[in-house]
């Protein structure tokens, strides 16, 4: 929606400016085509294009605009919109990793921290989530099975684990683009 509008505005300012005369004419047409382009190339890698170009997959594609993403081990991943406070575990179906409206279902919400290991991940959901138990949890990536646990000491117990490192979603997020672009 923002992409719209920000698409909206940059189109008006371009009709403005080419409707006055004098030498703006000129330059508001080098600035026209130049935004024209622009417009085109992003329109045609994040919306437009009904094949995802082979550059974005799952393993490097960090969302757009307002919302984030990050991968755990596929088909699981982490959707945040708007910030980074929360965000959803989801499993991905394997077709357009930039829409995960219509290509990813949601497993576990209101996630805010995340302890992601090989064949797992513990995380702890969000204390304004409206369940008065169950805080913690763990998905098991071979069978997808989710488990809900009352405390960490029944997450650790059921785990065999003294402990584990867990981390906010937007160090682990960071942490994603940082290899992302060190792939490139």
């Amino acid at each position: 929606m923002r992409r719209t509008k920000y698409i909206a505005v940059t189109a008006a300012l371009c009709i403005v400016c080419m409707s006055y005369g004098c030498g703006i004419r000129t330059k508001a047409k080098k600035v026209c085509r130049g935004i024209k382009e622009f417009i085109k190339v992003v329109l045609l890698v994040d919306e437009v294009s009904p094949v995802c170009p082979p550059s974005i997959n799952f393993d490097n594609y960090p969302g757009f605009c307002d919302w984030y993403r990050f991968p755990l081990k596929y088909p699981y991943h982490v959707i945040m919109a708007d910030g980074f406070e929360y965000g959803r575990i989801e499993k991905f179906d394997g077709t357009d990793i930039r829409n995960p409206n219509n290509h990813s279902n949601c497993i576990v919400s209101r996630v805010d921290s995340l302890s992601p290991l090989e064949t797992f991940v513990a995380f702890h959901i969000s204390e304004k989530e409206d369940v008065p138990k169950n805080k913690w949890g763990m998905l098991q990536y071979e069978s997808g099975e989710v488990l809900y646990f009352p405390t960490k000491e029944e997450l650790f117990q059921k785990l065999s684990v003294s402990d584990l490192k867990f981390c906010d979603l937007e160090h682990l997020y960071r942490q994603f683009c940082v290899k992302a672009s060190k792939h490139k």
